[in-house]
């Protein structure tokens, strides 16, 4: 994942510097760049790794030096005589953990959770992946439907001017004229409604991109490849290995980290085994009872046993094991739930790439349509309306095959992220130019 990102930034230096096409991978590139959200995840991936350190120092020696200045006074009983001592002390200890159980279970739930923020950063790109490409393909639907509605429009003005021109010559009525009217402010009114819409849609993909220059692809149906489509389709019918789905990953993480929290809550009933070592060094003008010597050392092995606790290290094994059973019911419910969406994919796959082979083969039929209309028309056999009207059926058709291309495309991404298979995402760039 990370080779691929990198060799993508490189080739989408060139290409945005020069507003080239944006194509879904380069989408997807820039959106990592510019998120955030992710950047902040990968951080905190990056915190929750270096507590594995943390936690493994427990394994080795502490080494302290301390040191202390203290200025005392004495009254001697019986001869009331007064002694001030000036002492400075000078303490160096060692401790070394040499069996505990707690600190190795420790270690190993945050191993665990560390684990579990590196997954949930692939898994919340892939959730970006999914957000871009939604609006990626919300912009290009958009600019399909403008040029739906502007041919539209173009083809109702044409009607319009023919029933005025008519209605001159009293051919037609009032009704006919102000319904032609009421059908064109209509035409005129969806179209600023979807200029207005467009606009949004652009926006919110710039939100994902950040401030660079690209250019929208221009879709046709001569880009949909039958050995494109074939591939697409043996992509999806493959029998997936959805535990390898990050979706699945991380709530197996989620398991691995409540099983470790069991076994850190029974390490509490564990004894633990340490060696502690001091050496210190006196240095006063006036010797004392309370202070006689010029140094001390000791070592010593210390054993603890717990015993009694009030019932604290019970309960929370306890406890531990309820969360353990019910991150293990969350992992069954997620492992269903994306058996039932990676199924649901592929049968919206299917279906609609289907339909765009249909679509595929209706716009050849709409283009021969216009085709023959245009001759009509330059040799005076067909009217201004009957081309208007053969363009407009093209566009609808064109926006139709863009409607189930939509589709297919959001299908097939849903089941390369349920799949983790993001290598194949390189076939979606030969849907456009």
């Amino acid at each position: 994942m990370k080779s691929r990102t990198i060799i993508a930034s490189l080739l989408l230096g060139a290409s945005v510097a020069s507003a080239e096409v944006l194509t879904f991978s380069s989408a997807y590139t820039l959106a990592l760049e510019h998120s955030n959200e992710i950047k902040s995840l990968e951080y905190s991936a990056m915190a929750e790794e270096e507590k594995i350190d943390q936690e493994k120092s427990g394994y080795l020696p502490q080494v302290n030096l301390s040191s202390y200045y203290r200025k005392s006074e004495y009254k001697v009983n019986p001869s009331k005589n007064k002694i001030k001592q000036g002492l400075i002390n000078y303490t160096a200890t060692l401790r070394q953990s040499i069996y505990n159980k707690e600190v190795y279970s420790r270690v190993d739930a945050q191993e665990a959770r560390s684990r579990y923020s590196s997954v949930r950063v692939e898994k919340e790109k892939e959730a970006l992946a999914q957000k871009v490409f939604k609006s990626y393909l919300d912009v290009l639907k958009s600019q399909n439907r403008i040029n739906l509605l502007r041919s539209h429009l173009e083809y109702t003005d044409s009607r319009l001017a023919d029933i005025i021109a008519r209605y001159d010559i009293h051919m037609a009525n009032k009704m006919d004229l102000f319904g032609m009217r009421v059908e064109m402010a209509s035409a005129k009114i969806e179209l600023d409604k979807e200029l207005k819409l467009f606009k949004v849609y652009e926006l919110k993909l710039k939100n994902y991109l950040g401030d660079v220059e690209y250019e929208l692809p221009n879709i046709s149906s001569d880009k949909i490849l039958l050995d494109v489509l074939d591939q697409m389709r043996a992509q999806t019918l493959k029998d997936a290995d959805l535990d390898s789905s990050l979706m699945v990953k991380e709530y197996e993480a989620a398991y691995e980290i409540s099983k470790e929290d069991i076994k850190s809550a029974i390490s509490l009933h564990y004894p633990s085994l340490n060696f502690d070592a001091s050496y210190s060094y006196y240095d006063t003008d006036t010797p004392t009872t309370d202070a006689p010597y010029d140094s001390t050392s000791f070592a010593m092995v210390s054993l603890n046993i717990p015993i009694y606790s009030g019932g604290y290290a019970s309960s929370r094994v306890e406890s531990a094991k309820l969360s353990s059973k019910s991150a293990f019911e969350d992992l069954e419910h997620i492992k269903k739930s994306v058996g039932e969406s990676h199924s649901e994919y592929k049968a919206t796959f299917e279906a609609s790439a289907t339909s765009v082979e249909m679509y595929k083969e209706a716009i050849e039929s709409a283009k021969l349509y216009l085709d023959a209309m245009t001759q009509g028309y330059e040799h005076g056999l067909k009217s201004l309306i009957d081309l208007n009207d053969a363009k407009s059926k093209l566009d609808e058709v064109r926006y139709k095959y863009i409607e189930n291309l939509y589709e297919m495309v959001d299908s097939y991404i849903g089941i390369l992220i349920l799949s983790n298979n993001f290598d194949k995402l390189d076939l979606l760039d030969k849907l456009v130019e």
